[in-house]
C-alpha cells in the first residue's frame, strides 16, 4: 500500500513540475520550480517502485532514488536566482546547472564511483546505502548547492515584502526541514544501518512540495 501511495504522489509531483514549466505564467523561476518538482517526483517514485517490489534489481531503484535526490539541488539553486524575478541571464546559470546533471547521472547509472552496486533486499524490508569512493564529493557538492540557494533566498527574502516576503519564509522552512529530515532517514540511518524507513524523506517533502506549488499557482 505505502508504494503505490509514493507513485500516485510521484505522478502527481510530475504533472505539477509539468504545468509549472509549460503551462502557468511561463517564467524563469517557474521553470526552475518545475524542474525542482519533477527531480523531486523521481525520488519519490524510486521509492514507490521499491517499496511496491517492482523488480528483481531494486538496486535501480536505488540509483533513481539518489539520482533524483542530487538533481534538486541545482534546479532549487537556477529558482533562488529567478524568483521573484530574475538575477542572472539563463546562459550564465545553466553551466551551473546542467554539469551536476550530466556528471552525476553518468556516475551513478554507468559506474560505481558514487553507489556501488550491492544486493538489497527490498525497500520494505531494509535497505543501506552502497557508498562508492566518490560518495561523499558527491553529498559535499550537494551540501554546497543547498546553502548557496538557501544563502540567496534569505538574502531575496530580506529585500521583498508581502506574498514575496511569506511564500520565501515557508519554502525556507520547508527547506531546512526537509533537508533535516532527508539527512536522517536518507543519508545517515542507510550509513549506520540497515533502514525501513526511507519513505519519511519522500513523503515529507512531498508535503512541503504541494504547499508551496499550491501557494505558487494561487498567487
Amino acid at each position: 500500500m505505502l508504494g503505490y501511495l509514493l507513485l500516485i504522489i510521484s505522478v502527481v509531483e510530475f504533472f505539477i513540475g509539468l504545468y509549472l514549466i509549460f503551462r502557468y505564467e511561463k517564467s524563469q523561476a517557474t521553470t526552475y520550480y518545475g524542474l525542482f518538482a519533477i527531480s523531486v517526483a523521481i525520488y519519490v517514485a524510486a521509492n514507490g517502485f521499491g517499496f511496491t517490489r517492482a523488480s528483481d534489481n531494486e538496486f535501480i531503484f536505488e540509483q533513481l532514488a539518489w539520482f533524483g535526490g542530487l538533481l534538486s539541488a541545482p534546479f532549487i539553486l537556477g529558482f533562488s536566482y529567478s524568483f521573484p524575478s530574475p538575477k542572472k541571464y539563463p546562459t550564465e546559470l545553466f553551466p551551473w546547472v546542467i554539469w551536476p546533471v550530466v556528471l552525476f547521472g553518468a556516475g551513478i547509472f554507468t559506474s560505481n564511483i558514487f553507489l556501488e552496486k550491492t544486493y538489497i533486499y527490498s525497500f520494505a524490508e531494509g535497505y543501506t546505502a552502497p557508498i562508492g569512493v566518490f560518495f561523499w564529493f558527491a553529498i559535499a557538492v550537494f551540501a554546497m548547492y543547498w546553502i548557496w540557494a538557501i544563502r540567496n533566498l534569505l538574502y531575496t527574502r530580506l529585500h521583498t515584502s508581502g506574498f514575496y516576503r511569506n511564500f520565501l519564509t515557508i519554502v525556507l522552512i520547508g527547506l531546512f526541514s526537509s533537508l533535516l529530515i532527508s539527512a536522517i532517514f536518507d543519508i545517515y540511518i542507510p550509513l549506520v544501518s540497515v533502514t525501513r524507513y526511507g519513505y519519511i524523506g519522500a513523503l515529507f517533502s512531498s508535503i512541503w512540495l504541494f504547499t508551496t506549488a499550491y501557494l505558487m499557482v494561487r498567487k
